[in-house]
């Protein structure tokens, strides 16, 4: 199960494709500001999962294009 908004779901699809959906949302929503670093630890904390679906959903969004790898800073959501 993966909870979002204090709401559990059941997964009919891979854990990597709703997080990446779920963080996805939250960008276009304004949810995640651009410019912000992201934080694994605190989007997985959130999500109540482990890291790895976390980092792998961020690394498909990086491949999207909404988000960027900038060297010494990490993550960060694309303007």
């Amino acid at each position: 199960m993966l909870k979002v908004d204090n709401t559990e779901i059941k997964l009919q699809k891979p854990i990597v494709d709703l997080v990446a959906d779920i963080i996805r949302r939250k960008i276009v929503n304004g949810e995640i500001k651009h410019n912000l670093k992201l934080s694994t630890r605190q989007l997985s904390e959130e999500l109540e999962i482990s890291r790895t679906p976390v980092r792998e959903a961020i690394r498909r969004l990086e491949s999207e294009g909404l988000i960027e790898l900038l060297p010494r800073k990490g993550f960060v959501v694309k303007e």
